[in-house]
């Protein structure tokens, strides 16, 4: 332990088994040279240096996942000059910058390969059981005493010599190896009940996403117009929508007549109206499916009010205490707004906001940068501004029920639309007037109402299923971290 500086003897160790000691990472590699190294330094492997192919790989963080296939070359040449980080089957791989502590293990088939100075590498000295110290690095104990050297600038990191002086449990080699043969005992048991949870979560996927697109087809809904053959049919809705339209732009053309004092704006004809008012386009129906009787192609804009939250694309400063700015980056995993982890931006901003749009039941946003579509909603109360990377979609209910387009937001039409439209620069994107002009299909009012009544009632059940499956998956991982705490503990039964 002599090897622990000041800041790691802060980490309190455990009691241990019998014939067990604490020593350090830096054990492992048996004192050999090289064993435990990070890859050379930025402008010592530059990308000017990488190849097109072969012969040798270097890995990235990407890889720790398993997948090694996906690799850049640099020359022998290059290899000799930076070998001190070479990297060999069977190999532990762990990210030292960005994604501290993930972990892989460099396959026993694979070539010799180089790591970038992202990652560190491990050669397990004899004496280590490989997986014995693989699981170590995977466990809470570890994590926390990683937590102790990671320094944050611009992004996490740690250095070598830091991590070299962590402590580490060295059991018998003979009790490491039983060790390891329990831990995946056990963990074989549970990775097969999180296979049979993730497999019931994609069927579910799967039928809900049918669901969504039964109901923008009208399929859900074929016994209803059976019964309802006398409800409004969608065109006159429509006429209607873009009588209110014009009547809405006369209005407000008229209004700033008046303000300029204009002397013929009790007078202007039909003629001067109609040739000023630009009628809205019409759909692009290229591909598109055929419709049931009585329902309607129209446009996005006819139905709702699309805004651009934040147009001049600048972020506001963060503040301590202040108002959620939120964007597509604080959307959890079951499609709520996380509002304890969003930033910060100053009322004042907020305020600004809302002299271009208040928040109200019934809206969501739409992501347009980066995580393209994922219609989210938005909950009270209202009092929070959003970032330039979402659309915000405010559904008129006299001409749309917003349900349904929310539904029409969320199904795999919209994500066909959003396939062929959106555009790849340095990142994904999805332009407003894009989103303004998208093909809306338009059911009678009362249809919309039975379409939002029967899509309700069929992902209730399946909103509670994933509920239970995320928390169970979730018990999962604290489980697999207690084998873990345990073993290292000598509390597993080996």
């Amino acid at each position: 332990m002599s090897e622990i500086d000041e800041k790691q003897q802060r980490i309190e160790l455990y009691p241990l088994p019998d014939g067990w000691i604490w020593e350090t990472v830096n054990s492992v590699g048996g004192g050999k040279k090289n064993a435990i190294v990070d890859g050379p330094f930025g402008s010592n492997l530059k990308v000017s240096d990488y190849v097109e192919s072969g012969p040798v790989p270097v890995l990235t963080t990407k890889n720790l996942e398993g997948d090694y296939s996906k690799v850049r070359y640099i020359t022998a040449d290059k290899f000799e000059e930076l070998k001190r980080s070479a990297v060999n089957p069977n190999d532990i791989l762990m990210a030292k910058i960005g994604s501290c502590g993930k972990l892989g293990i460099y396959p026993t088939n694979a070539t010799q390969a180089m790591i970038p100075a992202n990652l560190l590498k491990v050669t397990v000295a004899d004496g280590y059981d490989l997986k014995y110290v693989y699981y170590f690095f995977s466990s809470p104990f570890f994590k926390r005493s990683l937590n102790t050297i990671i320094k944050s600038t611009a992004q996490p990191a740690f250095g070598v010599t830091d991590f070299k002086r962590l402590p580490f449990p060295r059991a018998p080699l003979s009790v490491q190896k039983s060790i390891v043969a329990e831990i995946e005992k056990q963990f074989s048991r549970l990775d097969e009940a999180v296979a049979s949870l993730k497999r019931i979560q994609a069927n579910l996927k799967r039928y809900k996403a049918a669901v969504l697109k039964a109901a923008v087809e009208g399929k859900l809904t074929e016994q209803w117009r059976k019964e309802h053959p006398a409800a409004e049919p969608a065109d006159q809705l429509l006429k209607r929508i873009l009588a209110e339209r014009r009547a809405k732009w006369e209005a407000e053309e008229l209004a700033k007549m008046k303000v300029k004092g204009s002397v013929g704006a009790k007078h202007a004809s039909p003629d001067s109206w109609e040739k000023k008012y630009k009628e809205p386009a019409g759909p692009d129906k290229a591909n598109l499916p055929e419709l049931p009787e009585g329902w309607v192609w129209t446009i996005l804009e006819n139905v709702a009010e699309v805004v651009d939250p934040h147009p001049s694309h600048r972020t506001p400063v963060s503040v301590i205490n202040g108002v959620s700015y939120i964007g597509m980056g604080d959307i959890t995993s079951e499609g709520k707004i996380n509002f304890q982890k969003a930033r910060k931006i100053a009322h004042e901003v907020l305020i600004e906001h809302k002299e271009r749009y208040s928040l109200k039941p019934g809206d969501f946003i739409f992501g347009k940068i980066g995580t393209i579509g994922k219609p989210v909603r938005l909950c009270g109360p209202y009092e929070y501004a959003l970032s330039a990377n979402v659309i915000l979609m405010q559904p008129n209910p006299n001409s749309t029920d917003p349900d349904y387009c929310f539904t029409f937001m969320a199904s795999p039409l919209m994500e066909t639309v959003i396939k062929k439209e959106s555009k790849a620069t340095t990142q994904a994107a999805f332009g407003i007037q894009k989103v303004r002009l998208i093909a809306y299909p338009l059911p009678p009012l009362r249809e919309q109402e039975e379409i939002r009544n029967e899509v309700g009632r069929r992902l209730s059940v399946t909103e509670e299923l994933e509920t239970s499956i995320e928390t169970n998956l979730k018990r999962a991982e604290r489980l697999r971290q207690t084998i873990l705490m345990s073993a290292f503990s000598g509390n597993l039964p080996t």
